[in-house]
């Protein structure tokens, strides 16, 4: 049987700092993006939709290798740190120099980044909690997103409106900074890392011996690839949709 797990207060408060420094990370400035552009640099709505959609389809691409690079490495927290200067670079980058190449370059990043988070969150707070308490922690985490992206909806109106637009984008780099403090202040030593790739319960290990599969082995299940196919035909076409919405919008 899987022993209950204990982690310390530090470690706990410190996760749900990373939840709401996240909230506004995850994917950069996400429809915003797209307002700016328009209103305040003039593009036209075909350089918009392709600084909109890079982002997507870097995330889509690198998902996959994504979840198998925080299975198979130990050091989540420094991938975390990681995606977090992505995130940084590439908001700075596109504040400082709004350029096409600067912007696509900057979104590719921030979707690298946004492939890496969801499971890095995920890993760590099994490899604290465990089984046992996961649906609490996953229901908590949650809560902190949420409240997270309300304090930085706040937070960048108020910044929009009485410094400048571009001061969002700095904002999110600052909350990326946020995120990489609160990652750092959870304890490693703290972190089961069998447990956070779903290791663990010995009696199923008795049971179902797991090997893992290669990627082009995983494709040739053609019910994953549907999904895959799907799946990614959802995300490009809610990022037209989104583009499309807030480009009229900025527009006015």
């Amino acid at each position: 049987m899987q022993k209950q797990r204990k982690p310390s207060k530090k470690s706990l408060r410190s996760l749900d700092y990373l939840n709401v420094f996240l909230a506004n990370v995850r994917d950069g400035v996400g429809p915003y993006l797209s307002i700016y552009l328009k209103a305040s640099q003039n593009w036209n709505p075909a350089q918009i939709g392709m600084a909109m959609s890079v982002s997507t389809i870097a995330t889509v691409i690198v998902q996959t290798p994504a979840g198998a690079l925080v299975d198979r490495l130990r050091q989540k927290r420094m991938l975390i740190v990681l995606a977090a200067v992505f995130v940084s670079i590439g908001c700075i980058a596109i504040g400082l120099l709004p350029s096409l190449p600067v912007v696509i370059g900057s979104q590719i990043m921030i979707g690298i980044a946004a492939a890496i988070f969801p499971p890095a969150i995920t890993a760590i707070t099994l490899g604290l909690v465990g089984h046992e308490r996961l649906d609490r922690r996953v229901g908590r985490n949650e809560t902190f997103n949420h409240a997270g992206n309300l304090l930085a909806a706040v937070l960048a109106g108020l910044a929009g409106y009485f410094i400048a637009r571009k001061a969002i984008f700095f904002l999110v780099a600052a909350m990326a900074v946020g995120s990489i403090i609160s990652v750092r202040m959870i304890r490693e030593r703290e972190i089961d890392h069998e447990l956070a790739r779903g290791d663990g319960e010995e009696e199923d290990k008795e049971k179902h011996q797991q090997r893992y599969e290669g990627i082009l082995e995983l494709l040739s299940d053609r019910k994953i690839l549907f999904f895959y196919c799907c799946s990614s035909s959802v995300s490009l076409c809610q990022c037209c949709y989104v583009t499309a919405s807030w480009s009229r919008i900025g527009a006015g």
